[in-house]
């Protein structure tokens, strides 16, 4: 049985990314399964276009196509499962694909903040905490000294 993990992306299409980029350095190391959840909505580009049905699924096309490019870009040559959505209430639409894809590890970014903020957990954090089905990995912007090792694990985290 092969071990998934599910990487929640910054909202930010032009963020780092570091959630993607830690699960990339134990999905390689344990030969792990990936897939990427992003809501890709943009109310900002919704309030733009207007009615105007059209336009709105050109743009929303445009988004979905550079989130994926993004996304592959930043997963090289590993492979990624995508689960791109595009929803207006973002915890509903991650809580939706936790409980259908029902994954080992769920990865997410826990803060953008810089100083002592960082170390405090977002509402996001906390209810993914408490009601993921699986355990949460929360990571920070810095990089990893070396990869957290899973070997020796005997099928769960």
């Amino acid at each position: 049985m092969s071990q998934n993990l599910l990487i929640v992306l910054d909202p930010d299409l032009k963020a780092p990314q570091p959630a993607l980029s830690k699960a990339l350095l134990l999905a390689r190391e344990e030969d792990l399964e990936i897939t990427v959840f992003v809501n890709a909505y943009s109310g900002p580009m919704v309030r733009a276009v207007g009615l105007d049905e059209e336009r709105f699924n050109a743009a929303k096309k445009q988004i979905t196509h550079a989130w994926e490019q993004r996304i592959y870009s930043l997963a090289g040559a590993h492979p990624v499962s995508l689960a791109l959505v595009w929803a207006r209430r973002e915890m509903d639409a991650l809580r939706t694909e936790i409980l259908r894809l029902l994954p080992d590890l769920l990865v997410v970014h826990t803060s953008r903040e810089q100083g002592l903020r960082r170390h405090l957990f977002t509402p996001r954090d906390w209810q993914l905490i408490r009601k993921a089905p699986c355990p949460v990995l929360c990571v920070h912007s810095e990089s990893w000294e070396q990869p957290s090792s899973m070997a020796g694990s005997t099928g769960s985290w």
